[in-house]
């Protein structure tokens, strides 16, 4: 009983925190960031919560939506519906459904860090800095702002390890494996190419993990996790498969130069430009660097590089995160030097569906948010090892500070200014 209440206090916490995040979306206009690209799926959320009303939202063919398809295989229908389903109930508006669905997103993403590290092996404090970075990181704010589907992606993926560690940690092949294929399931239709793209990394991590470990039953955990995933997401990944050959994926053109690829300088310049109080609202769809929206927090950042003293007790994780991220190093690498930029640019060319898929890197910034998070928890768990709750304080009070200017994302607008059904 008590860590329950201990856990309704953390998201009181995080809810207070993000609320604060999201002022810009408290009073009655149509929530919007800066690249509006959430405007499509107001306008979809709308229209399902209409069908609601009609009595037509679990029609297997929906004659208002999807151009007559049938609706379960829509990956829009089985993120919205149930939100939708919700609003017409309950009788309120889809745009107050869906800030309070994105608002939820950030909160159970936060959870989810939260429980990962205490499973881990950190104290309370530390675990709570780890949801907290992750839950105001950047690259977060911004890709999950945008979309809800990716929102509630990003907020699975730490539930998605923490279902793995628990494994490691009690066993129960069965249970964990059928939640974490549950888990995945839902991370796809979620994430989309977001998810093709981070997958495998994380998938290699995981594996590095079960490697470095002795628990007995992994085959059986594996076993029950791809059984549960290809069951539960059957009527979608059967019926795409088939379609493939007639998909965009598939018919790729092939790009003449490898776009979004940052120099490691870019990146870098972001930490300076923080400082100097640089808008996170001044950037260009044109040249995406140096942009807020990638930069990773300055104590964050030396959070996570402080855990590498806390090696010996936690080197079953540094070292497979060690790995993927140095994985990473030569994607920043290729735009250093023309001649590697051709040849890559070339080697890609050679597959279009994994240029296509792999060739945006905004899509595998969760990686570095992910991943720098839980090492800011292990770096927070050394240094508060041996003083007093004020430093862990002291550091939350900066990671609030470094990360506050994210939050001029969260903006209104009218329905006149936008002609959106209201």
């Amino acid at each position: 009983m008590h860590q329950y209440k201990q856990i309704i206090l953390v998201v009181c916490l995080l809810s207070i925190v993000m609320a604060i995040w999201m002022r810009g979306w408290i009073n009655g206009g149509v929530p919007l960031t800066p690249r509006e690209e959430n405007l499509s799926q107001l306008t979809d959320l709308s229209n399902y919560v209409k069908s609601a009303s009609l009595g037509l939202l679990w029609s297997p063919w929906n004659q208002l939506e999807n151009t007559g398809a049938p609706s379960m295989i829509q990956r829009s229908y089985i993120i919205f519906a149930p939100l939708a389903q919700i609003a017409n109930t309950f009788r309120i508006s889809s745009e107050l459904i869906y800030k309070l669905s994105m608002l939820a997103g950030f909160i159970f993403s936060a959870i989810g860090m939260y429980l990962l590290l205490l499973t881990i092996g950190t104290s309370k404090m530390p675990a709570f800095i780890a949801g907290l970075s992750y839950m105001l990181s950047p690259p977060h704010i911004t890709l999950a702002s945008d979309l809800l589907d990716f929102n509630f992606y990003w907020a699975l993926i730490p539930w998605i390890v923490f279902t793995v560690e628990k494994f490691l940690k009690e066993g129960s092949p069965l249970f964990y494996g059928s939640l974490a294929g549950l888990l995945l399931t839902i991370a796809s239709f979620a994430g989309n190419t977001y998810f093709v793209t981070a997958t495998p990394f994380f998938i290699a991590y995981l594996l590095l993990r079960m490697y470095l470990t002795r628990q007995s039953h992994k085959i059986n955990f594996f076993a029950y996790t791809i059984g549960f995933f290809f069951t539960l997401s059957a009527f979608i990944t059967i019926p795409s498969s088939i379609e493939f050959p007639h998909t965009w994926l598939s018919q790729e053109i092939q790009r003449k130069q490898i776009i979004d690829l940052p120099q490691l300088s870019q990146l870098l310049k972001l930490f300076s430009l923080r400082w100097k109080n640089h808008s996170p609202l001044d950037w260009s769809m044109d040249f995406r660097y140096p942009d807020m929206s990638w930069y990773f927090g300055t104590a964050v950042v030396v959070l996570a590089a402080s855990s590498i003293s806390s090696y010996k007790k936690f080197s079953s994780h540094l070292l497979p995160i060690g790995a993927i991220l140095l994985c990473l190093i030569p994607v920043f690498f290729i735009m250093q030097n023309s001649a590697i930029k051709y040849v890559a640019l070339k080697i890609i060319q050679l597959f279009p569906q994994i240029q296509s898929t792999f060739d945006r890197t905004y899509r595998l910034f969760i990686l570095p948010s992910f991943f720098l998070s839980l090492l800011a928890g292990l770096g927070s768990q050394l240094i508060l090892k041996s003083r007093s709750g004020i430093t862990g304080i002291i550091i939350i009070l900066a990671i609030l500070i470094d990360f506050f200017p994210l939050s001029a994302y969260f903006f209104t607008t009218t329905h006149q200014e936008l002609s959106l059904p209201q």
